[in-house]
């Protein structure tokens, strides 16, 4: 799949935001993940890294990723409340992920 035009557009108008939390300088982020109430774990999750993070008709989306980001988020995933559901190279040096919300609630036993 290439990385979608339609996409780029998206987050050079939505993406307008810089974090000041520490370590979390370099992610540009849209309005709606300001106000996300999993902002936390976001940070955590992308946390050192250089990223652009929006939401897009609902979905979450990153871009901007470097390929040694990109190995760090792989590594925290499955300690977050994510799972990436979609992930591509593209132009020759960057990543873009959709995540998926994974639904931790407990199990219950009959």
């Amino acid at each position: 799949m290439k990385y979608p035009e339609s996409l780029a557009i998206a987050f050079a108008k939505k993406c307008k935001y810089s974090l000041k939390n520490p370590g979390c300088e370099n992610i540009v982020v849209s309005s709606e993940i300001v106000h996300h109430p999993n902002r936390a774990d976001l940070l955590n999750l992308f946390c050192f890294c250089t990223c652009r993070i929006m939401l897009h008709n609902s979905i979450l989306v990153i871009d901007s990723l470097s390929p040694f980001d990109y190995r760090q988020v792989i590594a925290r995933i499955p300690f977050s409340i994510y799972f990436i559901e979609f992930s591509e190279f593209y132009n020759g040096g960057w990543y873009y992920m959709v995540l998926g919300y994974r639904d931790l609630s407990p199990f219950t036993f009959v």
